[in-house]
């Protein structure tokens, strides 16, 4: 039994997998983006791309984080892997969920990262919420909550 856990972006896809025994495998793919891409591009990618490379492990829990996983987009995601991995508990979220537990863990804290686009979250208990998300070419005007997701 193994854990995967997925960073997804629009240009390219990390997948670490985590055997039973603590020993690691990484691999990557083209990106993964329910915003930009279609379920069929999204099946293509993981099916063709990702799965021969995993021939025989059993994957028991994934962890999918990625670029356009919003609450109107991530069913997308959750769709294709469910049917890809049908006996896996699965959970997509967000990049910005994966910044904050990655910093975090499961506490309170505040988490800033800059690459394509800026974006500054916080943890609370039970809530994630995105304060500052602009391009990198916008100059920053406040700290204004933008989403939240409940974790």
């Amino acid at each position: 039994m193994a854990t995967l856990i997925v960073d997804s972006g629009s240009t390219k896809t990390d997948w670490i997998i985590i055997a039973g025994d603590g020993s690691i495998k990484t691999f990557k793919t083209e990106g993964i983006n329910p915003v930009v891409g279609s379920i069929n591009i999204i099946n293509k990618t993981i099916t063709e791309n990702f799965m021969p490379q995993i021939e025989g492990i059993e994957i028991d829990r994934l962890f999918f984080y990625g670029a356009g996983c919003t609450k109107n987009k991530k069913h997308l995601i959750e769709e294709c892997l469910a049917k890809i991995f049908p006996k896996t508990e699965i959970e997509v979220a967000s990049d910005v969920l994966a910044a904050a537990r990655a910093l975090c863990g499961h506490k309170e804290g505040i988490a800033c990262w800059a690459r394509g686009r800026t974006a500054v979250c916080s943890m609370e208990k039970i809530l994630l919420r995105t304060f500052l998300r602009w391009d990198t070419f916008s100059a920053m005007k406040g700290a204004v909550p933008c989403s939240e997701e409940p974790l």
